[in-house]
């Protein structure tokens, strides 16, 4: 079973480059990144991922969801 650590874990391996640490958890009905970056709110205005459980979506749909909120931030 997939965890939110491996998928941050697989994100980061992608990404060596993003500097700002965050990860991934669960809220009611959706996952979210957090992080205790200050940095981290200044840049990211979204952080949720709509899906209910963690095998609704593959490793590799769950690195995309957050390369997408990374691009939002313009970090990626």
């Amino acid at each position: 079973m997939i965890t939110c650590k491996q998928i941050t874990k697989a994100f980061y391996k992608k990404h060596p480059e993003i500097k700002i640490q965050f990860w991934l958890i669960q809220g009611e009905g959706y996952f979210y990144l957090t992080s205790d970056d200050d940095e981290f709110y200044r840049r990211f205005a979204e952080t949720s991922i709509a899906t209910f459980r963690l095998k609704h979506l593959t490793l590799k749909h769950w690195v995309t969801q957050i390369e997408w909120l990374c691009e939002k931030a313009g970090i990626l």
